[in-house]
């Protein structure tokens, strides 16, 4: 597991033990390279199709990370807060059935902790003043632990969301998911998009 060598360019294919697999079969983690959106929307097509014809199967313990990066990009710029709004965190994670999954345990959820009743008036009054990103720091400063279903990384997010049974989704669904990303993620670094909804929000 993790021993292969990752060089942007090759599919990595290795066992996966948190999957559980029927008796007799095993489970494996597939490792797309970076490719651009359009190549990634084709993709998800084509590995569908492929890992219905070999009779592979998905169920509850299957993940199906999106890994996304946007130009510009970084932890710095990067409303975290705004990101789980907008993406819809709580609707994803019940779409595929992961609401209760440990290797994605909701965005908000942990937000929502984070918010010590004391801190409200203030968290509000920066919202009024239009410094939304200063409120959003305040209450999560977008560092993540791995098993998030909005894990940060250096210059990309891993939306460990999508999973389940995603071989029994229909294909639309996995591709309008990935794309509610991008324009969430491209939505979460820029200050100026959506304030005045991301303020009602």
């Amino acid at each position: 597991y993790h021993g292969g060598r990752r060089d942007g360019k090759h599919w990595i294919i290795e066992p996966d033990s948190s999957i559980d697999a029927e008796e007799g079969d095993g489970g494996l983690e597939f490792v797309s390279p970076p490719m651009p959106i359009k190549d990634g929307l084709e993709m998800i097509k084509k590995f569908y199709k492929w890992a219905k014809m070999e009779d592979c199967y998905t169920n509850s313990s299957t993940g199906l990370h999106m890994n996304i990066s946007v130009p510009d990009m970084t932890i710095e710029k990067l409303d975290y807060v705004k990101l789980a709004l907008f993406m819809g965190d709580e609707h994803i994670l019940k779409q595929f059935g992961r609401e209760y999954n440990n290797y994605c345990k909701s965005a908000m959820s942990k937000i929502r902790d984070r918010i010590k009743p004391e801190d409200v008036p203030a968290v509000l009054g920066q919202m009024k003043q239009h410094l939304n990103s200063m409120a959003s720091k305040a209450i999560h400063s977008g560092i993540t632990d791995k098993y998030t279903s909005i894990n940060t990384k250096d210059n990309y997010i891993e939306f460990r969301s999508p999973g389940g049974d995603w071989l029994n989704t229909d294909i639309d669904q996995l591709e309008n998911t990935l794309l509610r990303f991008v324009v969430a993620l491209s939505i979460a670094i820029d200050p100026e998009a959506h304030k005045q909804e991301y303020a009602k929000k």
